[in-house]
């Protein structure tokens, strides 16, 4: 097996949350009143998540984690195919994904596109190419117009049946500490939320990554916006 693909492979199985290849992820959108909008992500690697990773290769099989550090620094491996998916992609317009190595040896991805209708939000997050292959969608985002008011959700569909409670396990600790905070601005003003912060027609949620990683139901976003 090549260490690329056993590097998928591995990503597939220890990161089944959506955004499966990054630790610590910041997204920031803006939904229009016609459902359209713009997101842009900030997805970051700690060195230390590679070390770890490299580590539990190593300790599956030694054999393959030669080489297997420059797999996971090759940016444009892991970006490409998406850059090449969203090229044909309709109804999302892909303006910048780019992937750089930082002085401490971190990894930070910018992911920056704009969405014809709220729902692709949901088919345009995750950035592990073996996914894009087999055309996976792990989230799930409904935009219903009640007449005054417009009830948003956001949530996990993940039914992988390989999600042990082993996997679980091995997962959770490679994002100890980590977050993912989701900002978006809607066109109208904020009834009600289950989001942790709410600032003007902002609503701000935060995610532990460790939950997240264990349990990838309690990825559920909800507002009633009062037209």
């Amino acid at each position: 097996m090549k260490i690329k693909h056993y590097f998928l492979v591995v990503a597939a199985f220890l990161l089944m949350i959506q955004l499966s290849s990054c630790v610590d992820i910041d997204r920031k959108i803006k939904i229009n009143a016609n459902g359209s909008g713009n997101e842009k992500q900030v997805l970051h690697v700690d060195k230390m998540f590679y070390d770890m990773l490299i580590s539990l290769v190593n300790s599956m099989d030694s054999t393959k984690s030669a080489g297997l550090r420059d797999s996971l620094y090759n940016h444009e491996d892991m970006i490409g195919k998406v850059r090449e998916d969203y090229a044909n992609k309709i109804g999302i317009k892909l303006n910048r994904i780019e992937g750089v190595t930082n002085p401490d040896s971190s990894s930070t991805y910018y992911l920056d596109y704009d969405f014809d209708k709220v729902e692709y939000i949901g088919k345009s997050t995750n950035i592990n190419p073996e996914n894009i292959e087999k055309g996976s969608e792990n989230t799930e985002v409904k935009w219903e117009d009640k007449g005054n008011e417009i009830k948003f959700t956001l949530k996990n569909i993940n039914t992988s049946e390989d999600n042990s409670d082993e996997s679980k396990k091995d997962a959770g600790f490679l994002f100890t500490g980590k977050k993912m905070k989701i900002s978006i601005e809607f066109p109208y003003d904020i009834k009600s939320t289950n989001a942790m912060m709410k600032e003007g027609r902002t609503a701000e949620w935060l995610f532990d990554m460790t939950e997240l990683s264990s349990n990838p139901s309690s990825l559920y976003l909800e507002a009633v916006l009062k037209k």
